[in-house]
């Protein structure tokens, strides 16, 4: 089973934006547009180019998430590692106390500054959970050099080329800090040099430009919630406790995606209930197996057992290379296949279509899809009753368009031309199953979001339900009565 699946949660809001922005050029009252972010580009003398709704909507969401998303995530790793560390907290607790030791006191945070084992936590935090994962790029007019005096190399990195790195590299590297995936605030105090090794706001003149900002705001906050909770212990009073969390798949990144992302959703959770059946043996496909933890403590039903190998939808030797392996452990026929990966990650008018994130999601949606059919064909062939499933939107429903006129033109053509290659595969393969399935307007956090957009408090269908809903449909699947058809979690037909 293809298991691979791509967040595209966060830049869902994109479309949220949009329609606000809409929303203040419409607007017939100036002083709401001077009082946002836009009056000043709106009444600047910028081209037209630099004023589209998609470009404005970019910003604004660039802007909130640095300054909101971004530090949410550190509070809640944070909270997570001084519940799971018990004494950790009571230390925590015991320096904050000291600094202020009345309870009703409004914090500062020239009183949390001095506080060596405090900020370590906040470093400390940081460092295992970054706000920002994304790989920074840079780029340098003049050759660069680079000594490893610890290895007697150097490098030569030619002008003008482009290369990048993520904070986790360095973060987790042991030979830099000991124990990397453990939580120890000690190391800071112990041995202050390790500051060298710190990205977790990047470095240099492209440095965090909030990075000040943003440190006040977790320090008072986290100190806040210190000092007025206990960790449960089933007393009564202001108590905080773990429930139903865990590391690998709600706190650990799992994926470059801006803000990290665990790994969970729809392709986890076919994951889950596939595995959990007896004698089945799931090839999960993820694009960074070292990253599959949540994957592998999934449990498993009698004689079931899973396979992790990488496909990265963007790469043209993957899916062959990972069919390969699986080969190699003696699998000799796959008898469902299921395509989850997909991206969504603008949300233009036509006229406002960049042909660079066309190209993009074609990438993923299509030709990573057409490349791993490739791959599984053979393997598809050779089972009873073979099946191939690719996941579809409503997006893709020419018919449904009306009713669905959402700024989607990337994603939807995309999907639409996923749908057709879909269709050919059935039409192509006498003896295979094919069909395109929607899982529904599900509540993940990307449903979530667009349900707010539409002024909603969540998406209409619950995760298990979705999930549940596709695996009935697979069950019940086959050449005459399903494939060809573009089919629903719910077992309804679609119209194209």
């Amino acid at each position: 089973m293809h298991s691979e699946i791509a967040s595209t949660s966060l830049t869902t809001l994109n479309g949220w934006w949009i329609q606000k922005v809409r929303e203040i050029r419409a607007s017939n009252d100036p002083e709401r547009v001077k009082s946002t972010i836009f009056g000043g580009v709106l009444s600047s003398s910028l081209p037209d180019e630099e004023k589209t709704d998609f470009r404005l909507a970019s910003e604004t969401q660039l802007v909130v998430f640095a300054g909101e998303g971004t530090t949410a995530h550190t509070l809640s790793a944070a909270v997570f590692e001084l519940l799971s560390n018990p004494a950790t907290l009571e230390k925590a607790k015991a320096e904050l106390t000291a600094a202020i030791p009345e309870a009703d006191e409004i914090i500062s945070f020239a009183k949390l500054d001095g506080l060596s084992y405090f900020n370590a936590i906040i470093q400390e935090t940081i460092r295992l959970h970054p706000g920002v994962v994304s790989r920074q790029w840079r780029e340098s007019p003049e050759p660069l050099i680079y000594k490893d005096q610890r290895r007697g190399v150097e490098y030569v990195i030619p002008p003008d080329v482009s290369y990048s790195m993520t904070p986790l590299i360095l973060h987790h590297d042991p030979s830099v800090f000991e124990n990397p995936r453990e939580f120890q605030p000690q190391r800071w105090i112990d041995n202050p040099k390790l500051s060298r090794a710190f990205m977790g706001f990047s470095r240099g003149p492209r440095s965090c430009i909030g990075l000040n900002l943003a440190r006040r705001e977790i320090a008072v906050l986290l100190a806040t919630l210190v000092l007025k909770y206990d960790l449960y212990r089933g007393q009564k009073g202001c108590t905080l406790e773990l429930y139903d969390t865990v590391r690998g798949r709600d706190i650990d990144c799992n994926g470059e995606y801006i803000i990290p992302a665990p790994a969970k959703g729809l392709g986890y959770g076919l994951a889950e209930i596939y595995l959990a059946r007896p004698n089945h043996i799931v090839i999960g496909a993820v694009r960074k197996p070292g990253t599959s933890t949540a994957l592998k403590a999934l449990p498993t039903g009698e004689g079931s057992s899973l396979v992790v190998v990488k496909i990265d939808s963007v790469s043209e030797t993957d899916p062959a290379t990972a069919i390969e392996e699986v080969k190699s452990q003696g699998i000799t026929a796959l008898d469902i296949v299921i395509a989850s990966a997909g991206i969504s990650q603008v949300f233009p008018q036509v006229h406002e279509v960049e042909l660079s994130n066309l190209l993009e999601h074609l990438q993923v949606n299509v030709f990573g899809v057409i490349l791993l059919f490739k791959a599984v064909r053979p393997l598809l062939l050779a089972a009873k009753e073979p099946k191939f499933v690719t996941l579809g939107t409503s997006a893709a429903s020419l018919s449904e368009m009306a009713t669905r006129n959402f700024p989607n033109s990337v994603y939807g053509t995309s999907k639409v031309a996923l749908n057709y290659i879909t269709l050919k595969t059935h039409f192509e393969n006498p003896t295979l199953t094919a069909f395109p399935l929607d899982p529904g307007w599900v509540q993940t956090d990307m449903g979530n979001t667009g349900a707010q957009t539409l002024g909603l408090e969540k998406a209409e269908i619950e995760v298990d339900v979705s999930v549940s809903g596709m695996i009935k449909v697979i069950d019940a699947a086959n050449r005459e009565n399903t494939s060809g058809k573009f089919m629903s979690y719910d077992g309804t037909s679609k119209p194209w």
